[in-house]
């Protein structure tokens, strides 16, 4: 009898060899579970409140008129406006003539401005 119930266990522990990975993928799952939730951009950039229109446009070439040449990281940190819209407001202006594209000697793309910004 002994045999036969070594032999049984020895049947169940190789079946149960196929769900190892599953096991382990269950673990893995619920440690992500316990996990704090992420924050992803959207949700933070939908609690930023929105610009008022063309509040960003002014900003954008306000610091671009104090310096001779500036980057988008640089428009965003200095501003606090998220990099897609710093890189689309960038990229508008520069189609509409308002900024001019220019290359820094590491590759990187910055901006100046194509002619002084009136006063207010």
């Amino acid at each position: 009898m002994r045999d036969s119930v070594a032999a049984r266990l020895t049947e169940i522990e190789h079946e149960l060899k196929a769900y190892d990975d599953l096991v382990r993928e269950r673990d893995m799952l619920r440690e992500i579970l316990a996990l704090p939730p992420m924050r992803s951009g959207t949700e933070a950039e939908q609690k930023r409140p929105r610009a008022r229109r063309g509040e960003n446009i002014q900003r954008i070439l306000q610091l671009v008129s104090e310096r001779e040449v500036v980057t988008a990281e640089e428009i965003t940190d200095a501003t606090g406006i998220s990099k897609g819209v710093v890189y689309n407001t960038v990229r508008s202006l520069v189609e509409r003539g308002q900024l001019e594209k220019a290359t820094l000697e590491s590759g990187v793309s910055a901006y100046r401005a194509t002619a002084p910004l009136p006063s207010s």
